[in-house]
């Protein structure tokens, strides 16, 4: 179209069409059309490929959650230690829950916590061999805090298409391994409400 507007004219050596003619702008439309309905198709097949698996519980890509890791496509618990620490994912975890349900601390005391134990936050992992590296970060910010605690992924519903990317795409609810009770997730959100309440502004 932008070589139309300029006067060019566009001849092919491959088929039998050219953009000066109205045969030839005809056809080129056509084409045209053809390949983006090619495209939207192909795309339409992606997404409902990805909404059928993630219906199966398959992992279809995204961050993985902290204190799991992806195993033959599912999210597993990640219970080993982390180089350097005596903590798993796992463990740090139950710590944030338990601080937060049993002990209603708030989401700066868990991360000054985490802090000073240099516990890090995430470690960078080996997409060939799937093994723990580098730390990627090391900082606890009350904000990410209050992310894990949010999250309905660790009393074992994980949430897919929160970010959809399809005008027909619909939130899936599916089953992964918990790592704290239904109980304990629930303490530690009240907690958040409460200290959200009378929190100061």
């Amino acid at each position: 179209n932008d070589l139309d507007v300029l006067g060019v004219t566009v001849k092919s050596m491959t088929e039998p069409f050219e953009n000066e003619t109205p045969t030839g702008k005809f056809l080129l439309t056509t084409l045209a059309g053809i390949a983006e309905l090619d495209r939207d198709t192909l795309l339409t097949r992606m997404w409902s490929g990805a909404q059928h698996a993630a219906k199966q519980g398959r992992w279809v890509g995204g961050i993985v959650p902290y204190g799991y890791y992806i195993k033959n496509k599912h999210l597993e618990v990640s219970s080993n230690p982390m180089p350097g620490c005596r903590f798993s994912e796992k463990d740090v975890i139950e710590i944030i829950f338990k601080m937060a349900g049993n002990d209603r601390a708030s989401c700066p005391e868990i991360a000054d916590y985490l802090n000073s134990m240099k516990i890090p936050t995430k470690y960078q992992v080996d997409k060939i061999n799937n093994k723990l590296t580098v730390a990627s970060a090391t900082i606890w910010h009350p904000s990410r805090i209050s992310h894990i605690i949010r999250s309905t992924t660790y009393k074992g519903i994980h949430k897919y298409g929160k970010n959809p990317t399809h005008k027909g795409s619909k939130i899936i609810n599916r089953c992964v391994p918990a790592i704290v009770s239904e109980d304990l997730w629930e303490a530690a959100n009240n907690t958040l409400t409460s200290n959200k309440l009378f929190s100061k502004r």
